[in-house]
């Protein structure tokens, strides 16, 4: 496998890949299986060659995502990979609920934005009609 093809892997995990004073970094790193993480330590030095020569600031994809946003671009995903919104009982969720796929773009109603998202308003004004399903009903 070539370096190339380890990036697009991981890109597809929702994973983003950084160079930082001279270190490679993963973001969010809680999301990378065992697995990956040995193919990223292999091809390191090629990773950081392609990251050089592609410089320019991450673009997200907002134009084909519409009104979704992947749970990687929420201030509420934990390091560890866990909602912190189905932890606080925000969602009708087990409070140790872990997306599975955290750089798929969806529709939460406890969605906190992380500054790079250009639309600032959370879940819950942005999608309200969530709530009938999707939010813990007060008792």
């Amino acid at each position: 496998m070539t370096a190339a093809k380890v990036w697009a892997a991981i890109r597809e995990q929702g994973i983003e890949l950084a160079v930082r004073e001279g270190r490679l970094c993963a973001r969010p790193s809680a999301g990378m299986t065992q697995e990956t993480r040995l193919l990223v330590q292999q091809h390191r030095d090629g990773l950081i060659r392609l990251l050089a020569e592609n410089q320019e600031a991450p673009r997200l994809p907002l134009n084909e995502w519409g009104d979704l946003r992947p749970c990687t671009l929420c201030r509420k995903l934990a390091g560890n990979g866990r909602c912190l919104s189905a932890f606080r009982g925000e969602l009708r969720a087990a409070r140790d609920y872990s997306p599975s796929m955290p750089g798929k773009p969806r529709r939460c109603f406890g969605y906190d934005p992380k500054p790079e998202d250009p639309e600032q308003s959370p879940g819950r004004e942005r999608w309200p009609y969530l709530a009938e399903w999707e939010a813990t009903i007060p008792d």
